[in-house]
């Protein structure tokens, strides 16, 4: 006769199926989490010697004293150079019968300049010169004039053999002893440009209205030199029809209407002129940025657009807040030719720069209230202090006490000459100490920085 199912066994069995799969979850669970932290994937990199800024990134504008330059039409031909400063009334452009002409009036501007540079030096001995380098140069000039002969090139490059000739005769004036060759030389000079202007005298030239630095491209923004001269008279008094009043700062307003505006080209556009010897870089920034900056201090800026090219600019004004927004006014007196093609760039200015051990941000970690790294030495992890002195979007720059910084820790020191952070790393050591902890080592140059793992605080092996 069959036994009948008890329920109470059957509760008792399921119960005890539950319980086995829940065990079994768990146990699976902890199972994982040990693996992966023992075995999850460690990424790192060397902790190499790098530097990094803090600064404010921001949109500005170029504001200088241009003059924009017409071509009255087709046929003419640009004689300036780009990057070169022109006096008023010298010939910017002309337009040449032949092509001889224009040939003619190249070669009367490059013996114009070589008689400057010789005026320069007249007066002056030529004892001071090297006849060894002279010879070492002569060799070279040789060897590309039997180059160009050799290639069939010669009669493309004129230039090879009059170099050849230039120190040959110069090389000639030291050996002799010749006290006046630099005379004879502009003499010469003289009678060729009087040849060589007879010649270009029928050219029809186009003369500089004003003295400046010739810059080939303009973008129809050279009005706002008219914003130029209101900046360097800002604050100052001016007469008007009401009477006595001060010239205003550019509002945030004017600057983001001027970034707004589109650049603008003529077909018969010939360049612009770039005149005074200082112009400015107006931005309108946030208000906490704006803070962080002095009016009247100087500053080093970084030109991403001209492949981080640095220059100096010194904050002239700080406006009038609108909403968020201060605008700020900058003056520069770089004369680069790239700088003065710039318009609307992006500019860095350096608040604080620092060099050290460049290190991903992401490896920057807290551990029992020190800030470090996670460095492997094999294959095993440990904590590393990192002392962090700068710190960009993306990175930090970390290194060590340096000397200074450690002898001004000397218990003789006055407090007020003592570094800060020199300060705050022996008051930590002491909070360590106090509380009878041993604090890690400094990361070093080289160390395996780890910039990706997880749950690296259970894997370091204890100091």
């Amino acid at each position: 006769m069959l036994q009948e199912n008890n329920p109470k066994h059957s509760k008792l069995n399921i119960l005890r199926v539950v319980l086995a799969i829940i065990f079994a979850v768990v146990t699976s669970g902890m199972i994982y989490q040990l693996y992966s932290a023992l075995h999850s994937p460690i990424k790192t990199i060397s902790a190499i010697p790098g530097n990094g800024n803090e600064g404010v990134t921001l949109t500005a504008i170029a504001i200088r004293e241009e003059t924009a330059l017409t071509l009255p039409g087709a046929g003419y031909t640009i004689l300036a150079r780009d990057g070169a400063r022109l006096e008023k009334g010298a010939a910017w452009a002309a337009a040449f019968k032949s092509r001889e002409q224009e040939a003619a009036y190249r070669q009367l501007q490059e013996c114009e300049i070589l008689r400057e540079r010789l005026l320069a030096l007249q007066g002056s001995t030529l004892t001071g010169l090297s006849t060894q380098k002279l010879e070492a140069e002569i060799s070279g000039l040789f060897l590309d004039f039997l180059d160009s002969t050799a290639d069939g090139t010669l009669a493309h490059e004129p230039d090879a053999a009059a170099a050849l000739s230039e120190k040959w005769g110069v090389l000639s004036a030291l050996s002799s002893g010749e006290s006046d060759y630099v005379g004879k030389k502009i003499s010469a000079l003289k009678k060729e440009i009087n040849q060589l202007t007879q010649k270009t005298k029928s050219g029809k030239k186009l003369n500089t209205p004003v003295s400046g630095i010739y810059i080939s491209a303009a973008d129809g923004m050279e009005d706002s030199g008219k914003m130029a001269t209101r900046i360097a008279l800002a604050g100052s008094v001016m007469e008007n029809e009401n009477g006595k009043a001060k010239n205003a700062p550019l509002t945030v307003a004017e600057i983001e209407k001027l970034i707004a505006q589109k650049a603008t080209t003529s077909g018969h556009s010939g360049g612009k002129l770039v005149s005074g010897f200082i112009w400015y870089f107006a931005a309108a920034v946030p208000a906490e940025e704006a803070q962080l900056l002095s009016a009247g201090s100087s500053y080093h800026a970084i030109l991403e657009q001209l492949g981080g090219k640095r220059i100096t600019l010194t904050l002239e004004s700080i406006g009038v807040q609108k909403g968020s927004q201060i605008p700020l006014v900058f003056s520069c007196s770089a004369q680069d030719e790239q700088i003065l093609r710039l318009r609307v760039t992006q500019l860095r200015v350096i608040l604080k720069e620092d060099d050290g051990l460049r290190i991903p941000r992401s490896a920057i970690h807290v551990l029992d209230g020190e800030t470090g790294v996670f460095v492997r030495i094999g294959n095993k992890i440990r904590f590393r202090r990192a002392l962090v002195r700068c710190a960009g979007e993306d990175y930090v720059i970390v290194r060590a006490l340096s000397q200074a910084e450690l002898e001004s820790l000397n218990p003789d020191t006055p407090p007020a000459n003592r570094s800060a952070i020199a300060m705050r790393e022996q008051q930590i050591s002491e909070d360590a100490t106090a509380a009878g902890k041993k604090r890690p080592p400094s990361v070093q140059r080289y160390d395996e920085v780890i910039v990706e793992g997880r749950n690296l605080e259970k894997k370091i092996v204890k100091q």
